[in-house]
């Protein structure tokens, strides 16, 4: 289901999504009126994310206004999308997880 959210800058949103053995891989697409970082990580990366630690991830490297990619999923569990602003000004972002 797409969702459209504004963040603050330098504020960061979560959206968790299960998976379970049988996932592979997710499709994300992010668009937003300004560049913005999306990562999808597990738990553990999350929370090194959330200490301000180094961190593993996948999905693009650099803040874009639109992101469509497919992040692969290496094993079961709770994994989390983590859009980013880290401009000076709020951003609307639509986010979604198409079924293809």
């Amino acid at each position: 289901m797409p969702t459209t959210l504004t963040l603050k800058p330098d504020e960061y949103v979560v959206i968790s999504f299960p998976a379970d053995d049988d996932t592979e891989e997710v499709h994300i697409v992010v668009d937003a009126e300004r560049p913005v970082f999306a990562h999808v990580m597990d738990t553990p990366n999350l929370n090194l994310y959330r200490e301000g630690e180094e961190f593993e991830y996948v999905g693009p490297t650099a803040a874009r206004r639109e992101h469509d990619f497919w992040a692969p999923i290496d094993h079961r569990g709770r994994w989390h999308l983590v859009i980013s602003n880290e401009q000076d000004q709020p951003v609307a972002v639509h986010y979604d997880f198409p079924d293809d």
